[in-house]
């Protein structure tokens, strides 16, 4: 009885240790995806999907609060680098970084080939949605189009690492 006892708290204390801080998603499978690029959405994030237009609009929410948006599309304006936007390059395109103040922060992701959709990714960091939001953007990853049909978007944390480092 002692030893299920000592199990019993070890998975408790593992349980309230793992909620406390964000979970690295990249590992896992995607469950949302866009011609360039795919996510996993956090434990308890919901996903809203509409084409408006002529992109794609993601909205992620936790219970009524939207915590981050995504716009794909090819009519998205990147503003050029300057004082208050960052531009960094990865392995996976060029990312544009803007701070949107104490709303969050505004992430203009350029994939590798020219002729990709131009992602546009705006997150909120108010203390009460950073961790989901950690654990969204852990997820992140490019695709690319295979030539016999399908997509393949390998593990890549090309853009998570980048966009994560800009929102400590």
């Amino acid at each position: 009885m002692r030893f299920r006892a000592k199990v019993a708290t070890i998975l408790l204390l593992l349980a309230a240790s793992a909620s406390a801080s964000a979970r690295d998603l990249a590992n896992y499978r995607c469950l949302v995806f866009n011609a360039n690029f795919c996510l996993r959405l956090p434990a308890g994030a919901e996903l809203r999907y509409s084409v408006p237009s002529d992109f794609d609009l993601y909205e992620i929410t936790v219970g009524s609060a939207v915590i981050a948006t995504m716009y794909a599309g090819n009519g998205i304006r990147v503003p050029p680098p300057g004082d208050e936007v960052k531009l960094t390059r990865t392995t996976a395109g060029d990312i544009s970084v803007v701070h949107a103040g104490s709303k969050g922060v505004d992430f203009y992701l350029r994939p590798g080939d020219q002729d990709d959709s131009i992602i546009h990714l705006s997150v909120v960091t108010a203390p009460e949605s950073i961790e989901t939001v950690r654990e969204l953007v852990s997820s992140l990853r490019p695709c690319r189009a295979i030539r016999t049909g399908g997509q393949r978007c390998p593990v890549n944390r090309a853009w998570s690492k980048a966009i994560l480092e800009a929102i400590r």
